[in-house]
């Protein structure tokens, strides 16, 4: 099915019959899509797991637990960070604002960036997405909901106000980048994208 005829269908779905994706969806197609030659990674925004949500529900954790990786996380939010370095993976995990991290680390395999862009305004998302490629030197894996969403419920339930919503992304934005689409499902996409050096 075309990306276009998917956003159509989500566009007249009744909110009834539309799903919520999980991580558990994408985490297959995160494994499926990831270079074989991959051992440093960058998650961008690694958050945690919230309400209670089994450790299949993480990707870090279901794909990135094995000692062949060298794991390396940020988010803005300290609770996130400190439930990292008590729940894992292995590696190392700080306390820092996606924006800064192109002037403060160095280079990875692999940077992912899950359900991120969406919490920044449109061109400071932008901005990001050019970031997050400066610090790739093979991969870049993103996901996010297609379009805008409404967050206020979950911001309101954890205390966080980086869980809110700021702009909206869909497949083709990323397909006009030169990513490749790797998985739709349930309002959420994933895309990747080789680097080229």
């Amino acid at each position: 099915m075309k990306v276009a005829n998917i956003l159509q269908w989500l566009k007249n779905s009744k909110p009834e019959v539309k799903l919520s994706p999980r991580n558990s969806d994408f985490i297959p197609y995160i494994k499926s899509c990831q270079k074989a030659d991959i051992t440093t990674v960058l998650d961008i925004g690694c958050g945690k797991l919230w309400d209670n949500n089994p450790p299949s529900e993480d990707y870090l954790l279901s794909v990135f637990s094995s000692r062949d990786f060298k794991v390396t996380g940020i988010d803005i939010f300290q609770e996130c960070i400190e439930w990292r370095r008590e729940n894992g993976p292995h590696g190392k995990y700080f306390l820092m604002d996606a924006l800064d991290a192109h002037s403060k680390l160095d280079r990875f395999d692999l940077v992912i960036c899950h359900h991120v862009l969406e919490h920044f305004d449109k061109d400071t998302s932008r901005k990001l997405i050019e970031d997050i490629e400066s610090l790739a030197i093979k991969q870049v894996i993103i996901g996010a909901p297609i379009g805008f969403t409404n967050t206020d419920y979950a911001v309101g339930l954890h205390g966080n106000e980086y869980e809110r919503h700021k702009c909206g992304w869909t497949p083709d934005d990323f397909v006009d980048m030169g990513y490749s689409i790797v998985y739709i499902y349930a309002g959420a996409f994933l895309v990747e994208k080789e680097v080229k050096e």
